[in-house]
This record gives C-alpha cells, structure tokens and sequence, in this order.
C-alpha cells in the first residue's frame, strides 16, 4: 500500500519520469512531455530500459527521434490506452524511420500516434533485423511508408489505422502478420510485399488506396484471407503464387489480378456506417458479416 501511495504522489506533483524498481516481469518507466526531469524524452527512457522493461508515455506531442537499437523485450504504451487523450510522436530525423527498431527483438509498440508531413521523415516506422509487435496506432502521412520493415524482420502488425501515406505497410525481405488493420488512402500501395517475404494477411480492411490495396511480388509469398478491398485502385495484384480466398471486393477499378477465381469470394458493397469520417464498422445486413473463413466478419470489425 505504501508503494501505491508513493506512485500516486509522484504523479501529482508532476514527475517526468518515474522509474519503479524491477519486479519478476522488469521495470516500469513514466515519461511525460513537459521536457524536465531526470529523462525528459521517450529516448532517453529507452537508452535506460533493460530486457523486460516497459516505457510508459503519458498524453502529450513528442517531437523526437526515437532509435531502439539492440534492445530486447522492450514495452512502450500510452498511460491511456483509450485514445481519447493520445500520444502523438510527430518530426523528422536524418535516419531510415521517425521511429527506428533495428537489431532488436520482442519490442512492443502500442496505441500511438505517429505523424509525419512535409518535412517528416520517409518513414514513419523503420524495422531492420527485429522482430516486433506494432498494435493499435495511427500511423499517418509518412512520404514514403508509413512501416518498413526489412533485413529478415519479423512483425506483426494488429488494429492499426494506416492513413494517407506513399505506402502504407512494406515488407522487404521479411515476415509478419498484418490483421484487423485500416488501411485507407495511401497514394500509392496499402500493403506491399516484396523481395521473398512471407506475410499472412488477413481481417484487414483496404479502402481508397490508389494503387494497389495489397501488392505481392518478387517471389513472395503470403495467404490473404477474410479482407474487404473497396474503392481501391486494384484490390490484390500478385505476381507470385498466393493464397487469397473469403475476400470482398466492391468498386475498386480491378477487383485481382495473378490470383485464381473462387466461389468462396464475394462481389458486394460491404455497407460501412461511415467511411468518409473514418467509421468502418458494418450495417445490420451487410454481405460481410459472419462470412470469413472462420465465421468472423470480413475487414477489420474487430478495430470497433
């Protein structure tokens, strides 16, 4: 009780930076953005974290650089994971991402808002040689991808609301999972899957991407089920051989290309409540509801 009381203590009085001693799952880190204290920015929690740390941010805009570089089992989330007051990390760097994981492994991204813009850097979320968890952000506007993930990386990516950038998701020579994400606007490609990667793809919903929605080549490969493409420029374009079965497809300019025909497909409006304000989630009577592979709504209803 007395430790519980001392934490609330700090927090009133305004601590930037709390660090509480290490228990059998490791130690927890607080960061604030008001610039002071014994570590004023999220790197410099980071620099101090060790295996099995978690780096929690409280609601605020961070203009940094953050480089995690061999680090291992390392955690960074929102004080509130409701979103209501989030955590925006917004800038530019001289290196390959905002936010760069490289040689690292177990890393856990989640719940953030990550910006770029005109002056941004490329990318927004660089992973090289890691294996990560990125779940639950926006991540918006990169002038190049919004995630890159290269160097034999392994990532998952789940619930992330992938917005307006060049390309939303780049696997290069890499592996991963990309589920229940919304990938919605990006100029060029939403998902793009190259140089023999390997990426399950599945429960995603593809929207207003101007290329391809998902794009897999370069003998790559990759099982793309129980995804809703709409408005898109082509819906799933592939050059290798692929798995793509219980997918929608409505109004994009090409529903596929490369893939085999399947019954199991269908070729309807998916009805979203609102898609012009970001609202994805399904009408009562929607052809998507309960007709995945695994009697789960297509696209990505379980973000809501």
């Amino acid at each position: 009780m007395q430790r519980v009381w001392l934490i609330c203590f700090l927090f009133v009085c305004g601590c930037p930076f709390l660090f509480l001693p290490a228990s059998s799952s490791g130690a927890t880190y607080f960061v604030n953005p008001d610039g002071s204290g014994r570590a004023n920015t999220m790197q410099g929690a980071i620099d101090a974290a060790g295996e099995g740390d978690t780096i929690i941010v409280e609601p605020g805009r961070y203009r940094e650089h953050i480089a995690i570089k061999g680090k291992k089992n390392i955690s960074l989330k929102p004080l509130l994971e409701s979103g209501e007051k989030p955590v925006e990390i917004y800038g530019r760097s001289s290196g390959r991402g905002l936010i760069e994981i490289i040689d690292s492994d177990g890393i856990t991204l989640k719940g953030f808002k990550v910006v770029g813009g005109r002056n941004a850097s490329k990318n927004l979320i660089y992973v090289h040689s890691s294996s990560a968890l990125i779940e639950g952000n926006s991540i918006e506007k990169a002038r190049s991808a919004g995630v890159y993930i290269s160097g034999k990386s392994n990532v998952d990516l789940v619930r992330n609301r992938i917005y307006g950038n060049y390309t939303g998701l780049l696997f290069y020579d890499s592996a991963g999972k990309a589920s229940y994400n919304q990938i919605v606007g990006n100029s060029r490609n939403g998902i793009h899957i190259t140089k023999k990667s390997s990426v399950a793809v599945s429960h995603n919903t593809f929207y207003r991407n101007k290329g391809a929605a998902a794009l897999i080549e370069w003998g790559s490969t990759a099982e793309v089920f129980n995804n809703v493409f709409a408005s898109n420029g082509t819906g799933l374009k592939s050059s290798s051989k692929i798995s793509a079965d219980f997918n929608l497809f409505h109004n994009n300019r090409k529903s596929y290309s490369g893939i085999e025909k399947s019954d199991r497909n269908v070729f309807a409006d998916p009805q979203f409540r609102d898609p012009a304000n970001g609202d994805f989630s399904l009408k009562t009577g929607s052809p998507a509801l309960q007709a995945g592979s695994d009697s789960l709504e297509l696209g990505s209803q379980l973000l809501h």
